[in-house]
């Protein structure tokens, strides 16, 4: 039974609890029309042009002086059922480039980075199918804080060009800035590793790679580095992005370009092909999906030749294929139709040459490069 004194405090403890809710409820109502009502029009994105400079934009800017669209962003599962929806609003890319007189279409791309330092380029083909929407508000409201000031989306692809806190928009291809390398050496990835230091990759759990630095050492290098994958996707990564990285090396689709530190949409899996400068790197296993292949004196490797005219190596009377313990041979630029490069039982680079001596064979090849 209750004394009155015990139906005094918990009368007592029943208000403090009401007060408690409404100041709470009170609270959340005034965050949210606050949310709901101020968008931060002073929040900038920065535009990064080879033609205009650095120009920045307000989100006021953006608001004032460019058509506003609305769009329904729709996400997918693997069978194509809805499971997420949301109104967006903002202004397109397109119609903000036309103020500077660029045209969007005219573009090879165009690299998104993010506050945080995620960036991701949006290759050439994308461009010129899908509308690219900078937005500034969802549901109605403002962005949250860490999505501001800009989140991208694009409409039908994939989820990793929707770049959330997006403060710098580069636009790529308007001109060269500077004149593009031309190859003059192709090293084959599997016996370029094979001399580097193996490290476990952190996130892999003991998998051994590779650091980007080590395999880039000595390297005259460009500000990017492009990378191809096996299934054709492929990405120009900025130098200090790639240099902090590793190639893994063992496991499922390897090599592949990982890092702890960067988000999954930045990896690269199933590498063919890296290239900075006048040099590239090819993965002789994962080459062998996406390249002419040939038979030299009953062994099927990749068609030199066809490696050649695939990477525009430099033309040349002759070339020169050269060993990891520094032997060498020199054929001539019709021979390459007859040779291959392959990867014999214990995983080892070689090349043949059909109808050429023996001793034009190379075993543990390491580069083949053009003779000047």
């Amino acid at each position: 039974m209750l004394t009155k004194k015990n139906k005094f405090y918990r009368m007592i403890q029943f208000a403090s609890a009401l007060f408690i809710l409404a100041a709470f409820s009170f609270t959340l109502f005034s965050a949210g029309v606050q949310a709901d009502s101020e968008i931060p029009l002073d929040d900038s994105i920065v535009i990064s042009s080879q033609l205009q400079g650095e120009v920045e934009f307000t989100i006021g800017d953006l608001k004032e002086n460019f058509t506003e669209v609305t769009e329904e962003i729709i996400r997918r599962d693997e069978d194509g059922e809805i499971y997420d929806q949301h109104p967006i609003r903002g202004v397109m890319l397109k119609e903000v480039l036309e103020s500077l007189e660029i045209e969007l279409t005219a573009l090879e791309g165009i690299r998104l980075t993010a506050g945080d330092g995620y960036s991701i380029e949006v290759p050439e083909f994308i461009l010129e199918t899908s509308p690219i929407i900078l937005a500034y508000e969802i549901e109605e409201e403002p962005l949250w804080e860490d999505t501001r000031p800009i989140r991208v989306f694009i409409p039908g692809q994939e989820t990793m060009y929707w770049v959330k806190n997006t403060v710098e928009i580069s636009l790529l291809g308007e001109e060269a800035v500077e004149e593009e390398a031309a190859l003059k050496e192709i090293l084959f990835f599997e016996t370029a590793v094979s001399e580097l230091e193996k490290v476990d990759y952190q996130g892999s759990d003991g998998t051994a790679a590779v650091k980007t630095a080590d395999l880039l050492a000595d390297l005259d290098t460009t500000s990017d580095i492009y990378l191809l994958a096996a299934d054709g996707f492929d990405k120009t990564e900025e130098y200090e992005t790639f240099i902090d990285a590793y190639i893994v090396i063992e496991g499922e689709n390897t090599p592949a370009f990982r890092a702890p530190d960067l988000p999954r949409g930045m990896h690269v899996r199933d590498l063919v092909w890296i290239s900075t400068g006048s040099t590239g790197f090819l993965s002789v296993e994962r080459g062998a999906e996406i390249i002419s292949q040939a038979e030299a004196n009953e062994i099927t490797g990749i068609s030199l030749e066809a490696l050649a005219a695939e990477f525009e190596l430099v033309e040349a009377e002759n070339y020169t294929l050269t060993a990891a313990d520094g032997y060498s041979v020199e054929v001539s630029a019709d021979d390459l139709a007859s040779g291959v490069v392959y990867l014999d039982e214990d995983g080892e680079v070689g090349s043949e040459f059909e109808g050429l001596p023996r001793g034009t064979a190379v075993k543990n090849l390491l580069s083949i490069s053009p003779v000047e």
